[in-house]
């Protein structure tokens, strides 16, 4: 997952780098307008602009009151001209919109939040017992790979978003409630090349310790595969190396 972090890194410093030279107008700028009853700062938003400048992904936006958030279109002083986003907002099912031609556009869009419910997850791994003085969470995040062809990239970044966190026991027992994105059966077609990867944090300081791996029937390229339903009780592996990879 190291590419993921350089993405964020590097557009991270270069959103900050045009924010700078650029003056909000509604020339540069899409509105989102959210559900009343989620609030801005909820929701997650991966977005990726083209235009005479190449390509540009990003995922800071600006609040505009509680219930809508602003995106920068310009890279460079040059204005975008095509727009891709996906949007998550806890318990709400993820959405993505594509606007070809920002010119010939509203440059307003729209957040309905459509319920998914939730799914339990019982997890359990095996402590070091040179950890069990350490105060350590598990973090879930939604890993999608459909979202290279959405953006219409080949490699890159892998879209992430942050979806849970647990306190874990000194028996390395947590639980979980995890949006039930596939419904009573599978994940929506356009977004099914997705998974959940469970890490291993420092409660305290928020570092990756390690990654959590599921069995071979529950893994989907060692994270877990999204599902309406979990076993009682699913028993992780740790693997303590691929937390370098991860961060």
């Amino acid at each position: 997952m190291a590419a993921y972090w350089t993405f964020l890194t590097l557009f991270s410093f270069l959103f900050r780098s045009s924010l700078a030279m650029n003056i909000p107008t509604a020339e540069n700028t899409f509105v989102f307008r959210i559900d009343p009853s989620v609030k801005s700062a909820q929701l997650q938003v991966r977005y990726f602009l083209t235009g005479d400048f190449g390509g540009f992904g990003g995922y800071k936006v600006d609040q505009d009151g509680d219930n809508a958030i602003l995106i920068h279109t310009e890279v460079d002083r040059k204005p975008a001209k095509g727009l891709k986003a996906v949007l998550y907002a806890p318990d709400c099912q993820i959405q993505t919109l594509s606007v070809a031609d920002l010119s010939t556009s509203s440059r307003e869009g729209e957040f309905h939040c459509v319920p998914v419910g939730e799914t339990r997850l019982q997890g359990k791994f095996s402590r070091d017992p040179a950890t069990l003085d350490r105060e350590m969470e598990v973090q879930i995040r939604y890993l999608g790979v459909w979202a290279h062809g959405f953006f219409g990239i080949q490699d890159g970044f892998v879209l992430s978003l942050d979806i849970a966190k647990s306190s874990v026991e000194q028996d390395g027992s947590f639980e979980v409630y995890l949006p039930n994105l596939a419904g009573s059966g599978e994940l929506p077609p356009k977004q099914q090349n997705a998974d959940f990867q469970v890490l291993l944090i420092d409660a305290n300081s928020g570092n990756i310790l390690a990654q959590l791996k599921p069995l071979a029937t529950l893994s989907s390229r060692g994270n877990l595969k999204i599902l309406p339903s979990y076993p009682q009780t699913v028993e992780f592996s740790v693997d303590w190396l691929a937390a370098s990879s991860a961060q």
